[in-house]
């Protein structure tokens, strides 16, 4: 396309840039007007110091575009994609440009790089300090189409659009990019050339376009952003991603590579890909954080957002890269410090049974005046002895309301809990101090009951010799072990023999007949021990029952019954069967029932017992 002479007039005319400088004078004098454009500036300012900056604008002297530029606002609802007007309707809003082209930026080593605006009706000047983010960070419509234009024209592609300056490809291209971003439409009749430029790109871009977002650099940290509270906590794992080290720049933090803090990295060290570090606030400020900058390929259509880090300034236009670059990729996090204080709980615990509780768990849930709730939990483990225990919970955020719960108390069936106590149940949480709660546990010791029974039966049940019983349990000391004796000649029946009591409640405790009753004569069939152990269970009876089953020896007995005494009345020589004491059945022979009363009065002496507990003798 050929190029108009009053194109070229204004490109290399002095006298318009002169004016246009003037004009900016009198905006920075009076304030922004409504149309936010690129401010063109000389100055070039020293590279901020921000950790988070990746960019920062250079000098816009105007001689990489064209100053002094008339437009035209379409209104809101006009769609870009319906294509160039090719008349301006009435009723659209003059808009002056003083100044459309590339803006350049350069990173903190000094490496130039070009971009463009898409966000006109926001400033931007020298100076003004950008981090890197994605297209919906940048949430600005139609960037596909953008990204089109950026891979196919001007700089990318040097000699497109073809036939004119390079100032004037800055130009047409950025206008196109406008109208996109914008709905701005320059004026054709006081902008022909620029118009057709411009005019063309849009067609082509909406024809074959729209491109995809290019891939970011390799260079990352996940999570992105953390709350670092005032009293110190160390905050993370933040897990570095990359192809290679970067390098470390802080504000504000101290950062390591261990959660508890022994291992401190600082500024200007090397971090490996893979990494994990940590970080907690190192005084009272604002913009505090840590970033990694590595020197990578960024591409085209890369867009850059305001990082917050020029005095002064509030918002910064959005930008996107024009061409494929080399220049220092940046991967931040920011950390939010916050006024925090704490919580100290101390539990005493007391009692006979304290040292056998199981866990107690301690739970903290504060609600801050805003945001989410806040939970923590600290353990004190099983069995710990008695006295008091504190814990500190602390990184709470100030004015949060906390309530304090025992979620475990400690009662595990060796012990019982008995009493506790928190006070209070409510804290408020005070900048820079740790509220006290105390909370109390008292334990006892959880006891059960063994009860030992023995069954006699069989046909010559009442002639065996004396049976011995021995009770052996693993208490400490031995205090419950016992020797227990049924005498001779016991008829057949079930006797309760002992019922031992306030055994601690896990304890283990077996039954085992150390003298059987058999005789040379009686034989002794069967023994059964149910359960052979047992183990003693918190206010519940554990039973053990041992039966024994007697006959007669073949060789010896005759059968008749005899009994070995006198055997008027018809009597068999022995009583009939008892369970727990109780006589044979009224009506009995005389003999019979004389025997029965004998074995009545004796049942009070039959079990003998015969303690091994020194002192029980």
């Amino acid at each position: 396309m050929a190029v108009k002479p009053m194109l070229m007039n204004r490109t290399a005319g002095l006298l318009r840039v002169f004016v246009a400088l003037i004009m900016l004078g009198g905006l920075l004098l009076v304030g922004s007007s409504a149309h936010a454009e690129p401010i063109p500036t000389r100055a070039d300012p020293a590279f901020s110091s921000s950790p988070f900056t990746e960019l920062q604008i250079g000098p816009i002297t105007g001689a990489l575009g064209v100053s002094d530029v008339d437009a035209y606002d379409a209104p809101s609802d006009f769609d870009p994609l319906s294509g160039y007007p090719t008349t301006i309707p009435g009723g659209w809003d003059a808009h002056n440009l003083p100044y459309a082209g590339l803006i350049p930026a350069s990173d903190s080593e000094g490496n130039d790089v070009l971009t463009y605006c898409i966000d006109l009706f926001t400033t931007t000047q020298s100076g003004v300090t950008y981090e890197r983010g994605d297209w919906n960070d940048a949430n600005v419509r139609n960037l596909g189409y953008v990204a089109y234009i950026l891979q196919n024209y001007y700089p990318t592609e040097p000699d497109n659009p073809p036939g004119v300056a390079n100032n004037v490809r800055s130009a047409a291209v950025q206008s196109a990019i406008w109208f996109f971003s914008d709905n701005l439409v320059l004026d054709p009749n006081a902008e022909p050339e620029l118009y057709d430029l411009t005019s063309d790109i849009v067609a082509d871009a909406i024809a074959n376009g729209p491109a995809t977002e290019p891939a970011q650099p390799s260079l990352s940290i996940s999570p992105e952003s953390a709350d670092t509270p005032s009293t110190g906590e160390i905050v993370g794992p933040f897990t570095v991603t990359a192809d290679g080290p970067s390098v470390l720049r802080l504000e504000g933090v101290e950062v390591f590579t261990d959660q508890e803090g022994t291992q401190p990295v600082a500024e200007g060290e090397t971090i490996a890909p893979g990494t994990q570090l940590w970080a907690r606030s190192s005084g009272p400020g604002e913009g505090q954080g840590f970033s990694l900058r590595r020197a990578q390929t960024v591409r085209e259509s890369t867009v850059y957002l305001y990082d917050g880090a020029t005095p002064g300034r509030d918002t910064g236009q959005k930008l996107i890269l024009a061409r494929e670059s080399t220049l220092e990729a940046v991967a931040s996090v920011r950390t939010n410090r916050f006024a925090a204080g704490g919580i100290e709980v101390t539990k005493t615990i007391s009692g006979e049974g304290a040292g056998l509780q199981g866990a107690i768990e301690i739970t903290i849930v504060c609600t801050p005046t805003d945001g989410d709730p806040i939970e923590r939990t600290f353990t004190i483990p099983e069995e710990t002895e008695a006295g008091p225990q504190s814990v500190t919970y602390t990184g709470l955020p100030a004015g949060a309301t906390c309530t304090v719960t025992e979620t475990e108390d400690g009662d595990n069936g060796q012990v019982n809990l008995t009493a506790s106590s928190l006070d209070p149940e409510t804290v408020t949480i005070v900048e820079g101090t740790n509220s006290p709660v105390a909370a109390t546990n008292e334990y006892e010791r959880a006891v059960g009951e063994l009860q030992v029974t023995k069954v006699i039966e069989g046909p010559a049940a009442g002639a065996q010799d004396e049976i011995v019983l021995a009770v052996d349990c693993d208490d400490d000391g031995d205090a419950f072990d016992q020797e227990l004796t049924v005498p001779a000649e016991s008829p057949a029946g079930t006797y309760p023999v002992v019922r031992v009591t306030g055994i601690p409640a896990g304890t283990e405790c077996r039954v085992t007949e150390t003298a059987s009753g058999a005789t040379d004569t009686i034989l002794l069939d069967e023994t059964t021990i149910s359960p052979e152990s047992v183990t003693i269970a918190d206010s519940e009876t554990s039973e053990v029952t041992i039966t024994n089953s007697y006959s007669e020896s073949e060789e010896d007995g005759d059968g008749d019954g005899g009994g070995g005494g006198d055997q008027s009345g018809g009597g068999s020589g022995g009583g009939g069967p008892i369970s727990s004491g109780f006589l044979p059945g009224a009506g009995a022979p005389g003999g019979p029932l004389t025997l029965g009363i004998a074995l009545l009065v004796a049942g009070a002496a039959v079990l003998v017992v015969r303690r091994r507990m020194a002192g029980r003798a």
